[in-house]
Order: structure tokens, then sequence, then C-alpha cells
């Protein structure tokens, strides 16, 4: 379907200018005419990145005694990428004249006389300027309100981000035995990755507005309209006026308006654990009906995640901002687990087991949790196990989740039975104008909002710092069945049904979209933001879709899982 962004430019009469149509373009040899032409971005986009890729590891230990094995364990990667995409989008005209008006002025040197006529004369607009008695440019007559441009900066070329990363990770322990049937393991780890992006082939902002607010000087010359008025605070030599009405840009004004932007971050983790296991048989606790004893596991650990994510300014002041990302959370854990076997080697009883394990958590977040688990093995004979087990289990929000900003991101809404994206566009919209209402849709706006042929809409994104932790229940049942006729066959199947509370994501607008225009819900209503302007939700920033992360309820899956697995003799399916 391609993007309504294109070369040539296409235009949106969102400022409802009387007798000129809502969409139209321009053409290469000058011309205005009604209707817009998508564009085709899919053949620049690469469909496989290029990468490389270097790793370098180490492990050692050293057996001082049985009570002491000191190791070291060290990582290091490093990898680059170069993604790309078709050339950049570009909304132009966002301030002109003396003021801050949204538009184009009907001044521009640019304008054939054809597009002159359709745009400014034909509607009662003067195309002259003003100038002071200095010669001073001071402004156009006449300004072609509330008409947006949506132009590909095909002459920069293609955007590319060249990514890069770097990983570092290293591990610091000892193990041995502590005395009777107890072992422990002690290691402290550290591990970062560094990240960094350049990208380049997009056009700056403020220097399109720049460059396309192009005006003739009092000596006759095309310029920079900054350039000509009697104000020296916001000249700017390079500028070059930029001409997006015939499809010709000089390589002066794509050079003016070309930007590199990077963004630079690393993501860290702290990890401490102390672990004590060991077989409590060696001292006789062992059950009556059992030959092994019972294998205990318990210990300490403490774990810190942070995250440091730095857009420069450019990012952070684009169209769809990156902005920075800091934060951390750290926890500390007291964990126990243990094996029972408490029947073997009796009839229909080749083996019975019991297994547990708990683990208590505080998060410097504010909330303390817990998990568990509780299972049963029972082997009536050797070649057949039943198996079950009941498990509670958390996840912490992470800090992406926890400490994102907010920006705006492209969503894509599904196509309508009319083959629109946005219910509420077009001169005959699918929606009603009472069910446009609810999205926020006005009177005035109701059949002439502009509809994005790409399906691609702003959805406002971000973290949230109250998120609760997700909770999940686990039950599983499943039988393994190993027959000593045909060695090295495995068949197993197991039952499950996992239910998760809490669950973090967000709601997506499709749903906002269609919950609010059938039933007028205030939350999901809630959830879209319609431009004032003109009642879209992808021209300019001010209309789009909330989207921050919630506990948005639960989610619940069953289902069973067969493997058949013939070991090293055979085949292995699944």
């Amino acid at each position: 379907s391609g993007s309504a962004t294109n070369d040539p430019a296409n235009f949106t009469n969102a400022g409802r200018i009387p007798g000129l149509p809502t969409s139209f373009r321009a053409t290469r040899d000058g011309q205005f005419v009604p209707g817009t032409l998508t564009y085709n971005f899919a053949p620049y986009n690469y469909y496989q990145r290029p990468d490389e890729r270097y790793t370098l590891g180490a492990t050692a230990h050293y057996e001082v005694n049985e009570n002491f094995t000191p190791y070291l364990e060290v990582g290091f990667m490093e990898d680059r990428s170069i993604a790309q995409i078709a050339p950049g989008t570009n909304s132009a005209g966002i301030t002109v004249g003396a003021g801050s008006i949204s538009g184009i002025n009907c001044d521009n040197p640019f304008l054939s006389a054809q597009q002159a006529s359709f745009l400014c004369t034909s509607r009662g607009l003067s195309t002259g300027s003003i100038y002071d008695a200095a010669g001073n440019y001071v402004g156009p007559q006449s300004v072609a309100n509330g008409v947006l441009v949506a132009r590909r900066n095909v002459e920069g070329g293609n955007r590319q981000d060249d990514i890069q990363h770097q990983s570092y990770r290293i591990v610091l322990g000892a193990r041995g035995d502590i005395g009777g049937p107890f072992k422990y393991d002690v290691y402290g780890l550290y591990s970062k990755v560094n990240y960094s992006s350049r990208f380049s082939g997009d056009a700056n902002r403020q220097r399109t507005a720049n460059a396309f607010n192009a005006v003739r000087n009092s000596a006759g010359q095309i310029v920079c309209a900054i350039n000509a008025d009697a104000n020296p605070n916001n000249n700017d030599a390079n500028c070059s006026p930029l001409n997006y009405f015939s499809g010709v840009a000089s390589q002066d004004a794509v050079d003016y308006v070309a930007e590199v932007k990077s963004i630079t971050g690393d993501t860290n983790l702290v990890n401490i654990v102390a672990a004590v296991d060991g077989n409590l048989g060696e001292w006789g606790i062992t059950s009556p009906f059992a030959n092994t004893g019972v294998a205990v596991a318990f210990g300490y650990e403490y774990r810190k995640n942070a995250v440091d994510y730095q857009p420069d300014e450019i990012y952070q002041a684009a169209a769809s901002p990156e902005l920075p990302i800091s934060g951390s959370v750290a926890v500390k854990e007291l964990f126990g687990e243990l094996i029972v076997p408490l029947v073997e080697d009796k009839p229909f009883f080749q083996s019975l087991s019991f297994e547990g394990a708990y683990r208590y958590s505080d998060y410097d977040s504010g909330f303390k949790t817990d998990t568990y688990k509780l299972g049963l093995n029972w082997s009536p004979v050797r070649d057949f196990r039943l198996r079950g087990s009941y498990q509670r289990a958390v996840r912490a929000p992470n800090v992406i989740e926890l400490f994102s900003s907010q920006q705006l991101f492209e969503v894509e809404l599904t196509e309508n039975a009319n083959g629109s994206y946005d219910p509420c566009s077009g001169a005959n919209p699918i929606a009603t104008a009472a069910q446009c209402a609810r999205t926020g849709v006005t009177a005035g706006q109701y059949g002439n909002i502009v509809d994005n042929p790409a399906g691609q809409f702003n959805s406002l994104i971000g973290g949230n710092p109250d998120l609760d932790p997700e909770t999940a229940k686990t039950l599983a049942l499943g039988a393994v069945f190993e027959p000593r006729f045909v060695p090295g066959l495995s068949i197993s199947v197991d039952y499950f049904d996992i239910k998760v509370e809490n669950l973090v994501g967000s709601v997506n607008p499709n749903l906002s979209i269609s919950n609010c225009l059938a039933n007028g819900d205030p939350y999901f209503c809630s959830l879209i933001q319609r431009s004032p302007d003109s009642g879209s939700l992808w021209q300019g920033e001010n209309g789009f879709f909330r989207r921050f992360n919630v506990n948005t309820g639960s989610l619940q899956t069953k289902g069973v899982d067969v493997v058949v697995d013939r070991g090293r003799n055979g085949a292995t399916s699944s």
C-alpha cells in the first residue's frame, strides 16, 4: 500500500481551506493536481542485515584442596550491524512567515504560476511579500493556513543505522566441601553491555522548516526567510532554500537539512550467590522405604539490573523522540530446595519421590513476594513414570518496562471493510458520527479526516514505575514411557495449565478504538487522543493512541506436549 509521504510531495488541506481538495500532490513539472500517490519504500529496506561479530572467552580453576577451589570465567563479545531503510519522511512548513504559522507562504518563489493559483490566488489569497523601509522581509501577505506537506527526502539517500555492541562478563567464585554431606558454591558475577547507534539519512526538522520557508529578498534573490528579515538572531548562513513543489531539491539544500544522530547506552548486572547443597543420607536422614537420602539446597542471592540509555539532543527533539532511560532494580532473595525419595524398589513403586522449592524476594522498588514448587514423581515399574507439579512463579517488571520515557511510535491499525484504517476517516466513514464522537471527532472534522494509506498511526508508549509483578500459577501432569525392549526410545505426554495474573503489557490500539466505537467505554476512549485541528491520529504529534505499560489483567494457556525420541540409534520427532 505504500506511504503517504512521497516524492514529489503530497499535501493535505488540514485547515479545510474552502474549495481546496482535502488531498493533492505536486508533479515533477511544477503542477498541483487533486489526489495523492503513495511511495513504495520496500525495495530500499534491508531484508537481511550484514553482521560482524567477534567473541572471546576463557575459564580457569585451581584446586587448592577439597575445601577450596577458586574459579574464574571471563567473556567478551563485539558485534556491528548496518540496518537500512528507505529515504526518510519529512513534514515541512512547520513555521513560515514572520510568526509561527502552520501552512505554506503564498509568496514562496518556488510555487509555479499554476501552483500559486491553485493554492492561493484562486482562493482569494495574495502572493505578494511585505518589506520594511530598509528592504528587510517582514512576511507574506497571505498564508495557506493548515496545509501540510508530506515529502520523502529522496535526495538525502537511504537511512542507515550503524549499530554496535560490546559485552563483558566476569565471574569469580570458589567451591568445595564444607563438612559432612555439604558442599558450597559462592560467586560474584558482573556483566555489562555497551550499545551505540549512529543514524544517518534523516533531515533535521527545524532546518527543513528554515529551508522550506523560501522568499525573494529585496534584490530578487531566492533565499531563506530567516536570512532576509530584520532579525539577526535567527540568521543561518548555511541555510539554502528548499524546493518541494516540483520534486527538485538542490544539493546545497539537501546538505543543509541532513543530520546525523546517535545513541549510547549500557545495561549491567551484578549478581552475588552463596549456595549450599548436600545429600542428608550421609547422616541417615532417609525415608524408611527408600535407599537414597534426602537432598537439600539453600542459599542467598543478590541481583541488581541497571540501564542507562542516552539519545543525543537530535533524537530527543525529533518528531518521534527517543528519550533517555535510566534506572535500576535490585532484589535480595533467600531460597531452598529439597528432593525426598519416599519409596524405592518396592512392588508398584519402583520409585516415588517428592520435590519442593521456595524463594523469598525483597525488591528495592517496594514489594516483597515469594515463589514455590510442589512436585511428585511415581514410577510403578522401571519403564513408566508419572509426574505432576504445581508452581507459583513471579516475574518482576524489568528496568525498561519501569523507566522507559514516553515517546511516539508507529502502530498499525487493522484494515476496515471499506479499505480504510481509521474508521472515522474519509468522506464517508465506516463509523457513524456518534461513534466517532466517542473517539474525539468533532462535527466539523467528521467526513474530513485523512486516512493513512500505510495504516500507520501514532502511539505514545512509555514505562510505568508503579507496575506490580506478574504472578503465574502452573499445573503440570505428565507421563514418560521408556520401554527396555526398544533401547533409546522415550515417549512423553504432558498436560499444562498456566495462568498469569497482573500481566505486564499495553492496550492494543485496535482494541482501544473498536471498544470505544462499539460501546463508548470510558477507559478505552481515554486512550485515544485525536489532533484538535484535524482529528488525525497520524499527522503531526497531537494525535495518538496512549499505550503505556500497565498490568493489563490475566493470560491463560492450556495444552498438551507430546515428545517421541528414538535416541542415538534412530530419528527424533515431536
